[in-house]
């Protein structure tokens, strides 16, 4: 896999921020054919950021994820869930909490599934 795609896929998996992954194309981009060929075949991700000089605020790893997106209490996701299958208004409610809060996109998928099975469920429900 090139480092290119390595280095985006670790964006979309929400592991480094913007402002590194623009920072490891512009580097990147600086690199002769040679470096970049060597860097392609790396295989130790760890040695890929330290070859890049990234900085601890760029690179978002493990515990270091960013901390201003959260994720749902599994007590909450249970009620929500629970709700929008009895085809309730809350359990579409805390859907949209999820959905459109500041939480992980994780947890912003199961907010919009939340609100799917509530409004089917209440279509349902009324149609009985």
């Amino acid at each position: 896999m090139s480092y290119i795609k390595y280095i985006e896929d670790r964006y979309n998996k929400e592991l480094i921020t913007l402002s590194a992954l623009s920072e490891c194309r512009r580097q990147y981009d600086l690199m002769s054919d040679e470096e970049k060929l060597t860097l392609d075949k790396a295989h130790d991700n760890s040695a890929v950021e330290v070859q890049l000089n990234l900085t601890k605020d760029e690179i978002l790893i493990g515990d270091n994820v960013d901390t201003s997106k959260k994720t749902a209490s599994q007590g909450w996701l249970v009620a929500g869930f629970v709700f929008a299958f009895l085809g309730g208004w809350l359990g579409i409610a805390i859907g949209c909490n999820y959905a459109f809060g500041a939480y992980k996109s994780e947890t912003k998928t199961l907010g919009w599934v939340m609100i799917l099975v509530g409004t089917i469920s209440m279509g349902i429900w009324k149609s009985l």
